[in-house]
C-alpha cells in the first residue's frame, strides 16, 4: 500500500497487549503505511518479545505513562507530539482500515470546511459460544453532519447521537484543540468523549463515506469498566458543577465561530444538551421494555431495521461484505483467536 505520510495514529493502550499485538500485525501486513504513536499506561510492564521488536520500527513511538493518568490527560500528551496534517484515535482492540483513511484524508483536503472524516463501521464479537468463528454484528448508524451554521450542526449532532466521530479522521488542529480542552476542563469519560466531538462539531462540518472505515470488538474481553451515565450524575449531584465546564467551554467556542451573543449560545447548548439527555433516557428505557419481553422478538428486529434505515445495508450485515479489506480484518482477527485458543 501506499504510504499515508501526512496521517498519525494514535493508540492508547492498558494491559491489553495481546490487542494491542493483533492491531500491530494487522498494519504490519500493510507495512506500517503511516506514522503510529502508542501511550501505554499498563501495570504490566512484561511486553511480548514480538511486541518489542515491533516498537523498533521507525514509523512507531512508544510513550510509557503512569498507570494513574486519566485518559484524556494521556491522550492530550499523545496527540500533542503528533507532527502530521491528520491524525485519528484507535482502541486497541479496534481496527481502521488503511485505505479507509486514505480516502478520508483525501476527502479533507479538497473539501475545506469539513474537519472529520470517516466511514462506516462493523462491529465483531470473537468468539461467541466459544468456537472460532466470528460472530460480525450490526453497529451503530452514521450519517454527515453538514449543516452551515456551528448551533445547527451542534444542535443536529446532540438530537441524535446515535453517532460517534471519536475515532474519525481529524485535521490536527482540530483533534489537538479537542483534547487540551479535555485535559483542561473535565476529569470524567462521559464528558470527556462529548467534549472534543462536540467542539469538532463547532470547529466545522463532519462527513461520513460510503465505506468500510472500522471494525469495533464488542465482548466483554474488550474492558470491563462501565463509566458512569450522566443520569448517574444527576443522582450524586455532581452533573451541574461538571456540566458547568463543560458548557463554559462549548459556549466560548460557538460564540466566537458564529459570532453571537454569550446568551444566545449558552442557551443552544443547553437545548442541545436537553435533548441528548432526553434522546439517551428514551432509548434506555425502550430498551428495557423490549429485552424484557421476549415476545416481542420481531418487534426488535423492526425496531433495529427502523433504526439503522439510513445506514449502508451492505455494513448493516457486515458477514456479506466480500471486499478485500474486510476479509483482510477477519483473517487477522482469526489469526489471533487460533493462537490464543
Amino acid at each position: 500500500m501506499t504510504k499515508i505520510n501526512n496521517f498519525t495514529l494514535v493508540i492508547p493502550t492498558y494491559n491489553r497487549y495481546g490487542k494491542l499485538l493483533r492491531l500491530l500485525d494487522y498494519y504490519n501486513s500493510f507495512a506500517f503505511p503511516f506514522q503510529i504513536i502508542i501511550l501505554d499506561s499498563s501495570t504490566d510492564k512484561n511486553k511480548p518479545n514480538k511486541l518489542t521488536t515491533y516498537l523498533e520500527n521507525e514509523n512507531l513511538k512508544y510513550l510509557v505513562f503512569d498507570s494513574d493518568i486519566l485518559v484524556g490527560d494521556k491522550i492530550c500528551i499523545g496527540v500533542s507530539k503528533v507532527k502530521t496534517h491528520y491524525s485519528a484515535l484507535c482502541a486497541d482492540d479496534d481496527f481502521i482500515v488503511p485505505s479507509a483513511i486514505h480516502e478520508s484524508i483525501n476527502f479533507l483536503e479538497i473539501n475545506y470546511d469539513y474537519v472529520v472524516c470517516q466511514g462506516c463501521y462493523t462491529s465483531f464479537i470473537e468468539n461467541p459460544s466459544f468456537t472460532s468463528e466470528i460472530e460480525w454484528k450490526k453497529t451503530y448508524p452514521l450519517r454527515s453532519i453538514e449543516q452551515k451554521l456551528a448551533s445547527d450542526r451542534v444542535l443536529n449532532y446532540l438530537s441524535d447521537y446515535s453517532m460517534s466521530i471519536f475515532y474519525g479522521v481529524y485535521r490536527l488542529e482540530v483533534l489537538r484543540s479537542g483534547w487540551e480542552a479535555v485535559s483542561q476542563k473535565t476529569n470524567d469519560d462521559r464528558f470527556g468523549e462529548l467534549l472534543p466531538a462536540m467542539l469538532a462539531v463547532i470547529a466545522g462540518k463532519i462527513k461520513t463515506l460510503n465505506i468500510l472505515y472500522s471494525a469495533r470488538q464488542l465482548d466483554q474481553l474488550s474492558g470491563g469498566y462501565t463509566s458512569p451515565t450522566m443520569q448517574d450524575f444527576k443522582h450524586n449531584n455532581t452533573y451541574q458543577s461538571k456540566f458547568y465546564n463543560f458548557k463554559s467551554c462549548l459556549v466560548s467556542n460557538l460564540q466566537n465561530q458564529e459570532s453571537i451573543s454569550n446568551k444566545k449560545a449558552g442557551k443552544i447548548i443547553e437545548i442541545a444538551m436537553k435533548r441528548y439527555l432526553n434522546n439517551k433516557t428514551f432509548r434506555a428505557k425502550v430498551k428495557k421494555i423490549i429485552e424484557s419481553l421476549v415476545i416481542f422478538n420481531r418487534f426488535i428486529e423492526r425496531f433495529r431495521e427502523k433504526e439503522l434505515a439510513y445506514f449502508p445495508i451492505e455494513y448493516s450485515n457486515p458477514a456479506n461484505l466480500s471486499n478485500i479489506d474486510f476479509l483482510h480484518l477477519e483473517m487477522i482477527i482469526k489469526a489471533h483467536y487460533v493462537k490464543n485458543a
